[in-house]
């Protein structure tokens, strides 16, 4: 089973970090592996990734990219492999990470993902409980023996190539430049249940680290991005998970008032206005 894993980037000063990215998908114990660069905007980057990666990386360069969504089909449509495995530029793959997808799809599934793990800057803030871990792309982390969710996260998700073209990709209407409100890996799974009845199988150890930045943590962008994710919602569907977690954080806060707390009333609050509001 041949794997095309497909990172996406845009600007030079993002390069470092993914590098680290490259380098990662480089160092897989799986053999049966193609790289794949979808690269808008900075020609320099392409420069530069030419002399890094080897010959047989394939680049796609589009100097004119609208975003992650579209820049990711684009990947896809320039790989070759059985499946589409979507990492994001500012994160790095653990050396089984392909292997383990492929372990998924070996016993049947036709999309599997894992765990993205916040990689902090120094530790994780107090008022950033684990629960909104999401917030900065970390997660999902289900209860043991769950092996199957509606969706994993675009920084660790991954296709079936033929289910994958026959969806027709990502919503590119979602995942634009500079734009909060995303969830596109969301919408793409709620038609792949519609199509097929079937969800992402969770690879536990299929893992990565996702780069947390220090401007990511700033209380006014958390609250922002916690408003995006509830007009994310509101334009993908919410399903039953999210209302039961909104409750649940609800629940705590009244019976264990603390600062933890409060802050995770503050983000609730926010996608519950995002919510209700996305369409205004």
């Amino acid at each position: 089973m041949r794997v095309s894993t497909i990172i996406s980037t845009y600007d030079w000063s993002r390069f470092g970090v993914f590098k680290r990215a490259l380098r990662s998908v480089e160092r897989q114990t799986y053999d049966d592996v193609e790289i794949v660069l979808a690269i808008d905007n900075d020609p320099d980057i392409v420069e530069v990734v030419r002399e890094l990666a080897s010959e047989d990386v394939v680049v796609d360069f589009d100097p004119d990219g609208t975003g992650l969504a579209e820049a990711r089909n684009r990947g896809a449509a320039a790989a070759s492999g059985d499946v589409y495995a979507f990492l994001d530029d500012d994160c790095v793959a653990s050396p089984r990470w392909v292997e383990s997808l492929v372990e998924g799809y070996e016993d049947g599934a036709i999309a599997v993902g894992g765990p993205s793990i916040p990689d902090w800057p120094n530790s994780r803030p107090w008022y950033l409980p684990e629960e909104f871990d999401w917030l900065v792309g970390g997660g999902p982390y289900p209860p043991d023996g769950v092996t199957e969710l509606r969706n994993t996260y675009g920084s660790n998700i991954s296709f079936r190539a033929d289910v994958f073209d026959h969806l027709g990709g990502f919503d590119e209407s979602l995942g634009k430049n500079d734009d909060l409100t995303q969830s596109e890996e969301t919408e793409l799974c709620n038609r792949m249940a519609a199509e097929y009845g079937r969800g992402v199988r969770f690879q536990r150890d299929a893992v990565v680290s996702h780069r947390v930045f220090p401007e990511q943590l700033r209380p006014g962008h958390l609250i922002r991005r916690a408003y995006a994710q509830g007009r994310s919602k509101r334009l993908v569907g919410a399903g039953d998970e999210e209302r039961a977690f909104l409750a649940d954080v609800l629940k705590s806060t009244v019976a264990h008032p603390s600062p933890e707390s409060v802050a995770s009333l503050t983000y609730t609050a926010a996608t519950g206005a995002g919510y209700l509001l996305g369409d205004s």
